[in-house]
This record gives C-alpha cells, structure tokens and sequence, in this order.
C-alpha cells in the first residue's frame, strides 16, 4: 500500500505548467477513468481467475475419488494433503486468490496512466507517441502478470484432464 501512496506522492509532486495545477481534481478523475476503462487492466485478473478456476474445477474429479488436496490454501484446516473445501467455498478462494492480481495491474495502470497525462502537457506534439509507449507498457507488463499469476494453474489443469483421462474418471 505504501507504493500506492509513493506514486500518487511522485505523481502530484511533478512540476507541470501553473494552469494544470488549478486541475488536480480533474487530473484525478482523468486518471481514474483511463484506468476503469482500459481493458488491459482486468486481463490480467481474468488470467488469474480463469487458471485458477479451471485447475478448481479440474481437481473436483479426484476429490470424488478419494484424493487429498495439496494446497493448504484449499483445505478444510489449512495444512496440505487434507481434505478439501467445499466446492463453494473453493469458488470463493479462487476469487480471493486472485484479487490482488486486480490491484497490481490498477496501480501499473493508473501510474502508466498518470505519467502519459504529465508527458503530454509537457510535449503536447509527441502525444501519439507517448499513447503508443502507454499501450506497449501496459501490454507487456500486464501480460507478464497475467501469465506470472496463472501459468502454473493452466499447467495443472492440463494435468489434472490428462491424469483423470488415463485413469478413466468422467
């Protein structure tokens, strides 16, 4: 959270020209609303989520065959190798799990945002460019997250259909 707070500091403390001063408010509200519209800020969420959810639901086989979860996160007691929770309220965790990948991608975006605004008052003719520069950013970092966060849940799920294939299940 002190990172949020660090760039949003940076951010209002950019020298810019004296009527943008008059604007913070609206700077805010420009930030924000770039953010909330941009599409690359919940691609990586969704990333998350899905794998996760995919590897969740994949699982569920094995359960109804005796098998034991190895994620303490999606236990009943919280230790590994223990049964696991409820198919609900494995639903919920995914979701959980899967938040701060939001917030990660909300704090890039909004600082990637905030930067294009102050680059653009300062070179009003370059502002394709900077957009341009904007959208590579934001792909390639978000991109990053996203596969950081689900790679390995889209691996599993993979497993999971294979391993429940050869051994017959459904």
């Amino acid at each position: 959270m002190k990172f949020v707070w660090v760039i949003l500091a940076i951010i209002l403390a950019a020298p810019r020209p004296v009527e943008a001063q008059n604007g913070v408010g609206e700077f805010i509200k420009g930030v924000a609303k770039n953010v909330v519209l941009d599409p690359t800020t919940y691609g990586p969420f969704g990333a998350s989520w899905l794998g996760k959810q995919l590897d969740w639901n994949s699982s569920q086989v094995f359960f109804e065959h005796g098998f034991m979860e190895s994620n303490a996160d999606f236990t009943i007691n919280g230790l590994p190798f223990d049964k696991p929770k409820s198919y609900a309220a494995g639903n919920g965790k995914v979701i959980l799990i899967s938040l701060p990948v939001l917030q990660l991608s909300l704090i890039n975006n909004a600082s990637v945002s905030a930067n294009e605004r102050l680059l653009i008052r300062r070179h009003p003719k370059h502002r394709k460019l900077i957009k341009t520069l904007g959208w590579v950013e934001k792909i390639a970092v978000n991109g990053y997250i996203g596969y950081k966060y689900s790679h390995r849940n889209f691996r599993q799920w993979q497993r999971n259909k294979d391993l429940a294939r050869q051994n017959g299940y459904r």
